[in-house]
This record gives structure tokens, C-alpha cells and sequence, in this order.
């Protein structure tokens, strides 16, 4: 197995612009590329049915949910990590939820 350098596509779930704009910076180019946005659970589903993801990052929570069932949904695929934020006051209840599907939080 070698060492082959790879490219990343991420789709960031989050309507805070402020967290948008931090998680880009800390995601170089040369490895993380395409880095889509989506401002609400639906239309990260829309995203998500017309390409997959190597990387979905969800801000918790949206304007339509906790987004916990859309990261449930989407870590059945393999090849997409789901990494689910979540404010501290729903953290053991979200991470109970989401955690045994694979779904990692913070």
C-alpha cells in the first residue's frame, strides 16, 4: 500500500458564516477540494443525492433540525465521515443518538 496523496471533497452543513469561514481555513486547498456548502438540513440532502462526500461536517443545530437523522443516514456509506457539532447542553443527548451508527461528535 503506498503513501498516494488524495483529495478530499467536503460539504459543510452549517449556517453560521463565522465557523463556515474558520473551517475553510483550516482545510488547504491542495487536499480538500471540492468544499460545498449547504445552510440547512434539505439542502444538504439535495448535495449529498447528487454527489457523494469524503467528509460531511454538520453544525448543530439548523434551522430545520439537529441534523442527527440526516448524519445517521449518511455514515451507512462507507467512504463518507460524518462529524456531527453539537452545543454542550445536547451533547449526551445527540451523542447517545448518533454515536453507535458511527457518527463522530464534538
Amino acid at each position: 500500500m503506498g503513501l498516494k496523496e488524495r483529495i478530499y471533497s467536503v460539504l459543510i452543513v452549517s449556517s453560521a458564516e463565522k465557523l463556515n469561514t474558520a473551517l475553510v481555513s483550516m482545510l488547504p486547498e491542495n487536499r480538500y477540494e471540492p468544499i460545498m456548502f449547504a445552510s440547512n438540513i434539505s439542502a444538504a440532502k439535495r448535495l449529498y443525492a447528487d454527489r457523494s462526500f469524503d467528509f460531511v461536517i454538520i453544525n448543530s443545530p439548523m434551522p430545520d433540525g439537529d441534523g442527527s437523522r440526516f448524519a445517521i443516514d449518511i455514515s451507512s456509506n462507507p467512504a463518507t465521515v460524518v462529524l456531527l457539532l453539537i452545543r454542550a447542553e445536547q451533547y449526551n443527548d445527540l451523542y447517545e443518538k448518533v454515536s453507535g451508527c458511527g457518527v463522530f461528535t464534538l
